[in-house]
């Protein structure tokens, strides 16, 4: 499954939320931000996605993930690899893309986790909607 990237986006492998210190993992991080589901908030069986419109906002996301004890990137020799996270802009101030564990598609604005099937597109339109909580989304995520 796949996730649509538009502007400034921060993406999480759910594994990595629910290993993180963040009190609730995954489950109390969708719960923080359920109104933003299907709009600034994706999220599919692997990766956790938010998103906003300028770049300036990323860092406070970033730092606070930090705190909670992921590690944003690393450095393998003189290259710097995102780790626990990634973070990209399909705008004019593209980031670095260095990462081992995602797969990009530019053309589409696509990632999803690598190794799993991209066919499936978050969102669906037949579930991006601004009413879903996430107790909807639980049987389309199983």
């Amino acid at each position: 499954m796949a996730i649509k990237i538009e502007f400034v986006n921060l993406i999480i492998p759910i594994e990595k939320i629910n290993k993180s210190n963040f009190e609730g993992g995954f489950d109390a991080l969708i719960k923080k931000y359920e109104n933003l589901i299907g709009r600034a908030v994706w999220f599919d069986k692997h990766l956790f996605r938010i998103g906003w419109m300028d770049t300036w906002m990323i860092d406070g996301e970033i730092n606070f993930w930090k705190d909670n004890g992921l590690v944003p990137i690393v450095k393998n020799g003189n290259d710097e690899y995102w780790s626990d996270l990634f973070a990209i802009s399909t705008g004019i101030n593209q980031f670095m893309t260095n990462c081992d564990w995602l797969e990009i598609d530019f053309r589409k604005n696509i990632v999803w986790l690598k190794g799993t099937d991209p066919y499936d597109i978050y969102p669906n339109p037949e579930f991006a909607s601004h009413n879903y909580k996430y107790d909807d989304w639980k049987e389309y995520l199983t």
